[in-house]
């Protein structure tokens, strides 16, 4: 029962319930329309095979930088002890302990530097150096085949001759070097290589060639005791390219 002039039907009019319902269309088709594109979005992107290629090459590069750095902290662990020896046998053990070992620690660390890119190249050869190296060596050839022989009197008779020209061409390189030069060596030096090197093989070419036994046995004589004069400086600092001859027995 209602107020006078009112009437009792509330239904909704025929307009109101088309647009009702286009609102609640509109509405569903929104909430599909973000459904799927939720769906969409949530799916796993796959990967390429460019970009599958480009990982491998980044893993094999990463692997390739851990393998060459582990390596060269394996080898500091070499490297550090041969640069302190090196600097304390060069410069002394006093100079290593104070300061070297710093120095020395430091070069270990950059030691592919001091190994391929800073190589000294050796001093130019003298030509003293040189004759004094080829008498040395012309020699050395003749009092091996000596020593092999065991003493100049078991010498065979085909040996003889090429002991003498051994001798001979020592002889003349060593004729070449100058007395300076050994000086700087030792101010004794000139000498001995003059009346005990020099002479003994002398000696030793003449009695070979008249089978004269005395000169030989002075002139083996003549060259122990150049020999062992030698022998008495060893361990001190000697020209580098001067070495020591050994006596023969």
């Amino acid at each position: 029962m209602g107020f006078l002039g009112e009437t009792n039907d509330r239904r909704p009019k025929p307009v109101e319930c088309e647009v009702y319902q286009e609102l609640f269309l509109q509405l569903q088709r929104e909430t599909r329309k973000q459904k799927r594109e939720g769906v969409k979005n949530d799916k796993p992107k796959g990967k390429t095979a460019s970009q599958m290629s480009m990982n491998k090459i980044s893993n094999k590069m990463l692997a390739s930088i851990v393998f060459i750095v582990n390596l060269y902290m394996i080898s500091l662990f070499a490297m550090t002890p041969y640069f302190n020896w090196k600097y304390a046998n060069e410069h002394g053990f006093v100079k290593w302990l104070y300061f070297g070992e710093v120095v020395a620690t430091a070069k270990s660390v950059v030691w592919p530097y001091f190994i391929f890119f800073n190589r000294k190249s050796p001093p130019p050869i003298s030509p003293d150096e040189q004759h004094y190296v080829n008498s040395k060596k012309a020699c050395d050839e003749a009092m091996k085949i000596i020593v092999k022989a065991g003493d100049v009197s078991r010498l065979v008779a085909a040996d003889k001759p090429k002991i003498v020209h051994l001798l001979e061409v020592a002889i003349t390189e060593a004729d070449k070097v100058s007395p300076d030069y050994l000086r700087k060596v030792h101010s004794k030096f000139p000498e001995m290589y003059e009346q005990n090197y020099k002479k003994a093989m002398s000696l030793l070419i003449n009695g070979f060639k008249a089978d004269d036994a005395s000169l030989v046995l002075a002139g083996v004589y003549g060259y122990n005791e150049f020999a062992d004069w030698m022998q008495q400086f060893k361990g001190k600092k000697w020209d580098s390219k001067v070495t020591e001859d050994k006596p023969l027995s």
